[in-house]
């Protein structure tokens, strides 16, 4: 019977035979390497989906970080942050029970009174003390550049000496009274700081002033003794024209003071 069998036939039978024998040990050894856990996608840690087979005593392969090196905190411990500040907030802030006390040397508004020159003259002589009155008008510059030195004389002397101003820039117009002056005359005041001191506006017209006090024109400062009495004019014209209180009304002052 073998000899029937032609030595190629049974060359070709030998090697299909050894070839379906490999292939089969080769399929064999592959179900038992990929049975076996190696590059197997892990089952989620909750919930586990039994339905492939495994048994309930298999051990699961831990979870592949998808981002390899990287520390996370866990989620149920919250990194700990200081709390945004609100908008606009930033630097030392005084305690809210502190006051915080006022600027120092804030400007105070003047307050303005209207009188006649005749009420303004009985009010200078009944001081007690030294009195200095001050006739000044906005349309007169020389008037505007000297007031300061009242300004500076309240402030040093204010304790011994009683300082007056009164402005004259009303006419006697009925269509611009008394009170159509006012704001610019507060502006000016305030420009110079002068508070402290009664600030008039007459209400006599300035040329009338002029008349009775017998000034031939403005500025003009009028001094008064601790009796009342007139001591000096000071007036832009004659012996005292070009006068200053620095270099003219404060020396004088001075004496009367003694």
């Amino acid at each position: 019977m073998e000899s029937m069998i032609p030595q190629q036939t049974r060359s070709r039978t030998g090697w299909c035979g050894r070839s379906l024998i490999a292939l089969t040990f080769g399929f064999v050894l592959g179900l038992m390497v990929f049975s076996s856990g190696c590059g197997r996608q892990s089952a989620p840690t909750s919930g586990v989906d039994r339905s492939d087979g495994d048994a309930p005593g298999d051990a699961q392969t831990p979870e592949v970080s998808s981002a390899p090196g990287k520390l996370e905190m866990p989620t149920e411990i919250a990194p700990e942050s200081d709390p945004p500040e609100p908008a606009g907030t930033g630097g030392i802030e005084m305690p809210k029970d502190v006051a915080v006390p006022e600027e120092s040397g804030a400007s105070v508004s003047p307050e303005i009174e209207y009188g006649s020159w005749q009420d303004i003259q009985t009010f200078a002589k009944s001081r007690g003390r030294v009195t200095v009155v001050d006739l000044w008008s906005l349309a007169c510059e020389p008037c505007l550049k000297e007031f300061p030195g009242l300004v500076s004389l309240h402030d040093r002397l204010g304790s011994k000496v009683q300082c007056v101003a009164v402005d004259l820039d009303f006419d006697g117009r009925q269509t611009r009274p008394p009170e159509y002056y006012e704001d610019r005359v507060v502006a000016f005041l305030e420009s110079v700081n002068a508070s402290g001191f009664p600030m008039y506006i007459s209400t006599t017209p300035s040329d009338d002033v002029f008349a009775e006090a017998g000034l031939p024109s403005i500025p003009a400062v009028l001094v008064f003794d601790h009796q009342g009495n007139l001591a000096k004019v000071f007036v832009d014209a004659g012996e005292s024209a070009g006068f200053t209180y620095e270099k003219d009304v404060v020396p004088f002052v001075k004496k009367l003071i003694g």
